[in-house]
């Protein structure tokens, strides 16, 4: 029926979702480890280099994807909760994620920006570094931003559900 077909799509968003999170976290991680190398200060072999913006790429490509499969599961779960009335709320929900998404672009546009400049001489520099740091900090922001917001979600769903008592 129409109602299990919703929530087979619903768990299946919520997957992919939290697959796309898994995905994001080891990018950081993969990161982390070649921030701290690339904070060594030493020259970077050509190898180095193409590692490192290999994985700010896949690093951006992540955090893109990530806030994409939110987007979709959250409007599986409007659709979901409040039927096709949902679609009236999704818009709101819509313009919300293009906006990360468009914060995310603009932050991959100053990060590939900031590399460039840094990689020029085979060195990043500390202040380089900072800077790169900084940036790929902004976009970790935004990824919290959005798995706070279903953690938000989550709890006042319980307070609706058990009548608002005081957890």
């Amino acid at each position: 029926d129409k109602y299990t077909e919703s929530i087979d799509t619903f768990s299946t968003a919520v997957a992919e979702s939290e697959s796309a999170l898994t995905t994001f976290k080891s990018k950081v991680q993969t990161l982390d480890k070649l921030n701290w190398k690339v904070g060594l200060g030493m020259e970077l072999s050509e190898d180095d280099i193409e590692e490192y913006r290999t994985a700010i790429d896949e690093f951006v490509e992540s955090a893109k994807t990530y806030v994409e499969d939110k987007q979709y599961e959250a409007t599986v779960a409007l659709k979901l909760i409040l039927g096709e009335e949902g679609t009236d709320y999704t818009s709101g929900l819509n313009s919300m994620y293009a906006d990360l998404q468009s914060q995310i672009d603009d932050l991959s546009g100053q990060l590939t920006a900031q590399l460039d400049i840094a990689l020029e001489d085979g060195v990043i520099t500390l202040d380089e570094q900072a800077e790169i740091t900084n940036i790929q900090q902004q976009i970790t922001d935004i990824t919290n931003k959005v798995a706070q917001a279903e953690s938000d979600a989550q709890f006042a769903a319980i307070k609706i559900r058990y009548g608002g008592a005081e957890l």
